[in-house]
């Protein structure tokens, strides 16, 4: 017996020592350095912080990252750059605008099953229609990020105003745009050096439509309040056409500026508008108003439930490069940054007590001293390195935020195309085209600048020409087969 007990401690010594060469051991040669593209900035502590990273994850999972932060408005570029050139690429934040692309071009890999060995804990965390909404032929190769999913088009107001003329009550009465007539009227009349209607870009007042664009396309959506299986062109249905005249009514009235339709950029008259159409989240006119944003008292009347789609479900998360040597390394740091509050705060805070200072358990202040983010040395997005609702909070956030995320998030109405991507590949030509008749006409026509009497019938007709038919027929076919077979 004695005997069989050494000869058993000599096996788990070894077994020990095997498991923790496996992990790195003192041959610092055998910890892979795995390559990570953060849709981030890179300010003066970044290696400070990437180096914290690595100390706490190595023990953890056997890796070491090399943080490369790309700045937003260059990310999607570079990262088409980068893996074009078959470089080193194991963990690369992702949008879902550029999914499939990459999937068709060969530079992710299939995950499916190294996630569901590897990022059990995430798995257990992520609604699994958010997971089978980034599925492509039943296939994962990305992994949505669990955040808020769900998208409310609000009209934002000025409320200083609204109550200077007495019209708060009949404001939070309204139940659809038209009924905003006559506040607009009393506003346009009383306030004449302000735009009672601004809008923030040439779609605004049509999101209230509640349609889910398809995934990538101009042209092509469900009616949430229609037939869930039927595809439409969003913008020559009757309730398009019936919120064009109103925006041309409107429009006449000169309830928005008369260069809407043209103009590049709408912020010189920021401050100077009564109402817009926005998107909102719980808490959000709060924090705005919070911030001083506008130099008014801010807020928001509900005319329209939540909604979510594809693209609201897999706008932000995680793929692992085709390339990538060590892909179980890359999907178990993966499954950290975003099941483990100590390291996705690191990520995104930096180093506690330097960069940022606990509050509670939930919230975080800047150290003494430091009056921004800038300030400490460290600063990203925040947002793309992971799972929202282990990220902590600035102080003076309400505490029940993410509840309320979530209650939003069920109390939205899912798309019936949550998942369908479409594939352009035989209507190109089409897409073009239709688009090109898309850019020359909506944009007046949602705006109200255009007359939809006379160049509605028009447009419809550029378009069937262009074959918005063909292109409409072809997601339909397209969306009945994936209905047939998810």
């Amino acid at each position: 017996m004695k005997t069989f007990k050494k000869i058993l401690a000599l096996m788990l010594c070894v077994i020990t020592v095997l498991s923790f060469v496996s992990c790195g051991g003192d041959d610092k040669e055998e910890i892979p350095t795995l390559i990570w593209y953060d849709r981030s900035a890179t300010t003066r502590d970044h290696e400070e912080v990437t180096k914290a990273i690595n100390e706490y994850i190595e023990p953890l999972i056997g890796c070491k990252v090399k943080r490369i932060s790309i700045v937003g408005s260059e990310f999607n570029q570079k990262m088409q750059l980068i893996l074009a050139a078959n470089e080193q690429a194991d963990i690369i934040y992702t949008g879902g605008s550029t999914l499939h692309s990459y999937v068709k071009n060969g530079s992710f890999m299939d995950i499916t099953d190294i996630f569901d060995e590897y990022g059990k804990e995430l798995k257990k965390i992520t609604p699994d229609y958010a997971i089978d909404a980034a599925r492509i032929n039943g296939r994962l190769y990305y992994i949505p990020m669990y955040k808020d999913y769900a998208v409310e088009h609000v009209v934002r107001y000025n409320k200083d105003m609204a109550e200077k003329y007495g019209l708060q009550e009949q404001i939070q009465e309204c139940k659809t745009l038209a009924d905003f007539e006559p506040i607009l009227d009393i506003i346009h009349a009383k306030e004449p050096e302000i735009y009672p209607f601004k809008f923030l870009s040439t779609l605004s007042g049509h999101d209230l439509l509640q349609y889910d664009t398809i995934m990538g396309q101009t042209i092509g959506a469900i009616d949430l309040e229609g037939d869930p299986k039927k595809i439409v062109n969003q913008f020559t249905t009757d309730k398009a056409l019936e919120y064009y005249k109103l925006m041309h009514k409107w429009y006449k009235k000169g309830f928005m500026r008369k260069d809407i339709a043209t103009v590049n950029n709408n912020s010189d008259i920021s401050g100077r508008e009564f109402m817009s159409i926005e998107q909102e989240l719980p808490y959000l006119i709060d924090q705005h108003n919070a911030a001083h944003l506008m130099p008014y008292t801010m807020d928001v009347a509900h005319l329209i439930k939540p909604k979510m789609g594809t693209k609201n479900v897999i706008g932000m998360g995680f793929s692992i490069g085709a390339n990538c040597e060590y892909p179980e390394k890359a999907m178990a740091f993966i499954n950290l940054l975003n099941t483990d509050p100590t390291l996705r705060n690191m990520a995104s805070l930096g180093i506690e007590g330097k960069h940022w200072v606990a509050v509670g358990d939930d919230f975080y202040k800047l150290p003494e001293g430091c009056e921004t983010k800038a300030d400490t040395g460290f600063e990203t997005y925040g947002s793309p390195q992971g799972n929202k609702y282990i990220f902590r909070m600035i102080e003076g956030t309400p505490a029940d935020i993410y509840e309320k995320y979530q209650e939003f998030d069920a109390s939205a109405i899912k798309s019936p195309a949550m998942g369908f991507v479409f594939d352009p590949a035989n209507v190109q030509n089409e897409i073009t085209a239709v688009n090109n008749v898309y850019q020359e006409f909506f944009p007046s026509l949602i705006t109200g600048a255009a007359d939809p009497d006379v160049v509605f019938p028009k447009a419809v007709k550029k378009l069937k020409e262009a074959g918005c038919d063909k292109l409409i027929a072809e997601i339909q076919k397209q969306y009945d087969e994936w209905r047939k077979n998810k």
